[in-house]
């Protein structure tokens, strides 16, 4: 057998050292964990409050969500479940940065419940909030107005106001968001009370990547505002046009409506 001279040696020690550091770096900088078959649950923390009180709720517990969509994680590595301060949850995990794990494996329809906090961003997360009912759509940012105006002292300024998918003016609707909310496909907020449909539905759109046939709920509903009509008879201002109108025709040109402690019209010559 040879044996490596000193400068082999070196340089397979040198080789080596490099090699370690790129694989290290590499792992580093890697892009986050995100398949579109991985999927995290998690309770809001008005629903945890309320299940650590004992208070009566729409909310499930973990318990009840891992009776319906067992957790299919290696809780091994991300986590065993129990009871921890004072509610059934995952328990911390043992393995520091234990989404690692799951980088190079090759499993589908991954299900994390209660997934750790620092797999949370790498994942796409589903949020069941308690009484996440009716809500107004937020603003629209990819479609936006500029309005230029000067103020009392003549100083402009701009104003950027942004689409208001609530209210359409031109045909008098409302449109409100109910009982989920899906942000860029990747992460959604559920209903609590109907939390056991909508969880499974949510589910296999996000691995459809939200395409329009690949769920059964319709997360908003639209409203026609009815146009309120008014007797302009009854209001106050126009008693008073006309009672003035009245008072000029009845007096002509003579003055008949009194300045301030004048008791009779004044006399005019001509």
């Amino acid at each position: 057998m040879k044996t490596l001279t000193r400068g082999a040696k070196y340089l397979f020690k040198s080789f080596s050292v490099i090699s370690f550091i790129a694989v290290i770096v590499l792992i580093g900088i890697s892009p986050p964990l995100t398949h579109a078959e991985t999927f995290g649950v998690v309770l809001d923390n008005t629903c945890l409050t309320f299940i650590k009180n004992d208070l009566k709720t729409s909310c499930p517990t973990y318990e009840d969500i891992l009776t319906l969509f067992p957790d299919t994680s290696n809780q091994l590595y991300s986590g065993y479940f129990g009871y921890y301060n004072g509610i059934y949850q995952r328990m911390p995990s043992q393995v520091e940065d234990s989404h690692e794990f799951y980088r190079f494996l090759n499993q589908t329809n991954l299900i994390f419940i209660d997934p750790p906090s620092h797999s949370r961003d790498r994942i796409k997360m589903i949020e069941i909030k308690a009484n996440f009912k009716e809500y107004l759509l937020p603003f629209d940012k990819t479609t936006k107005e500029t309005i230029t105006y000067k103020t009392f002292t003549n100083e402009t300024r701009t104003i950027v106001k942004y689409a208001d998918p609530t209210f359409n003016n031109e045909d008098r609707t409302l449109t409100f968001g109910q009982y989920r909310y899906i942000n860029n496909c990747n992460y959604a907020y559920i209903d609590s009370g109907s939390w056991i449909e909508l969880l499974g539905d949510t589910i296999n759109h996000f691995n459809h990547n939200c395409s329009l046939n690949s769920t059964r709920y319709i997360d908003t509903f639209t409203t026609q505002l009815d146009r309120t009509e008014h007797d302009i008879s009854t209001s106050y201002k126009w008693k008073l046009e006309q009672w003035q109108k009245e008072m000029i025709n009845r007096c002509g040109f003579k003055v008949c409506l009194y300045a301030e402690n004048q008791t009779q019209p004044e006399k005019h010559e001509g």
